[in-house]
């Protein structure tokens, strides 16, 4: 199904927003998990599923449909998210990370730490993917990708 790759990203910003000690799997060989319950929009036109079901197994979506019609293999982690809606990631175009601080803008702002605010609050909307225009100043921002890549 084309949606499953959209879901795939999802899933990551899920995965790197998560808490610290949060339900995860704790062994090597647990390898699926079944998220349950939220509304998901898959991005490709249709109707969102209410009460959704998706099954991730070994870092991929193997199945999609609605809770109950899903069925987990034994040892999978189960998350529920009632009340949540999980959308395709989201891409911007065009952006300046770490331009902004404040009421400023310019060359003093592209700080890890404001680089790093800037990639969390993108994230929180839902943004998995920003791409600048070539304008940013500095190193910290490929510093900061190489970093994330390794």
């Amino acid at each position: 199904m084309r949606y499953l790759r959209w879901i795939v990203l999802v899933f990551l910003v899920l995965a790197m927003w998560s808490k610290p000690g949060a339900a995860q799997p704790s062994s090597t060989s647990q390898r699926a998990t079944l998220f349950e319950g939220a509304r998901l929009i898959t991005g490709d036109g249709r109707a969102p599923i209410e009460n959704a079901a998706f099954l991730v197994e070994n870092a991929r979506f193997t199945r999609v449909g609605r809770k109950g019609e899903i069925q987990a293999p034994a040892g999978a982690a189960r998350v529920d998210l009632t009340g949540k809606t999980v959308i395709p990631a989201l891409i911007d175009g065009h952006s300046h990370i770490g331009y902004m601080k404040n009421l400023t803008s310019g060359a003093q702002n592209y700080t890890r730490e404001n680089i790093l605010d800037h990639m969390r609050r993108f994230a929180y909307f839902g943004v998995a993917a920003s791409q600048s225009m070539g304008t940013d100043f500095g190193e910290m921002p490929f510093q900061l990708r190489d970093e994330i890549l390794a």
